[in-house]
């Protein structure tokens, strides 16, 4: 893991691999970083950059609340100190608002971006829910329970499972039930038209309650279109990775010319 610290002195803890067109992913509440261990296989063809949000792993917490644009504005400050080409920003589940709002933040910096199981707004009951209950066992220190949950719903090997766990246990419960308030008051549908570069939304088949989320986005956002990934619900990197990285390296393909422009000025 390496690590850098923002002009406003937060430091964060980040995975760099491989070399290439710069892919940022962004993952769920208390997962952090090990989110995508079965992405390194596209370390071949792209620099992945994979931050521990605040107050997972050795990334900094910040226990007052703050806002899922704050974090994107920190985001970009990290990806804009690492490389100067363009990048593709991913966001898995919560990490979808937070690559909207990065590329709402800084559309310089990024050629596109990848939601996967993403949403720009909470706006029904079962996620409502989801939300409720995961600010309500945090607020009760059950990151534990959490931890347990995420892991064996994402993950069969149970050594990997065992690594998850022992990851997301160190999570700073202040920093995760500010990070979960933030996702459910986010809402930046109203705002998707001024995204003008490519987006493609991901969801499992399985998954049909995050498929309206995708169509509200598919319908403000200029330039984003649906895939719908068959035999899987909301774990798509974790349990179709073949497939998502099938996903990847077709929209990265597509674009090449802006992956290839001249350096992106740092803000």
């Amino acid at each position: 893991m390496n690590q850098i610290t923002l002009a406003n002195g937060q430091v964060y803890s980040f995975q760099q691999l491989g070399s290439g067109a710069p892919l940022l992913f962004i993952h769920a509440p208390a997962i952090g970083h090990v989110n995508f261990f079965a992405q390194h296989a596209l370390a071949d063809h792209f620099q992945l950059i994979i931050p521990d949000l605040p107050g997972h792993g050795d990334s900094s917490p910040i226990p007052e609340s703050f806002s899922l644009s704050a974090i994107a504005g920190q985001l970009c400050e990290l990806l804009a100190r690492i490389t100067d080409q363009k990048a593709i920003v991913c966001g898995y589940s919560q990490g979808g608002p937070l690559a909207l709002e990065c590329l709402l933040a800084s559309p310089n910096l990024f050629a596109g971006g990848i939601l996967v199981s993403g949403f720009s707004e909470v706006n029904e009951l079962f996620l409502h829910t989801r939300f409720y209950m995961a600010e309500a066992l945090t607020a009760m220190h059950g990151i534990g329970l959490l931890a347990s949950s995420i892991a064996s719903s994402h993950v069969d090997d149970p050594v990997i499972q065992k690594q998850w766990i022992s990851h997301m246990e160190n999570t700073d419960s202040s920093t995760l039930l500010q990070l979960y308030r933030a996702g459910h008051a986010e809402n930046c549908t109203a705002r998707l038209s001024e995204i003008s570069s490519p987006l493609l939304l991901l969801c499992g088949q399985e998954d049909q309650r995050m498929h309206p989320y995708a169509q509200l986005i598919e319908k403000h956002a200029p330039n984003a279109r649906t895939v719908i990934i068959s035999g899987v619900n909301h774990q798509i990197v974790t349990k179709v990775p073949d497939r998502f990285h099938e996903e990847v390296r077709c929209f990265a393909a597509s674009l090449s010319l802006d992956l290839q422009r001249s350096a992106v000025p740092v803000p």
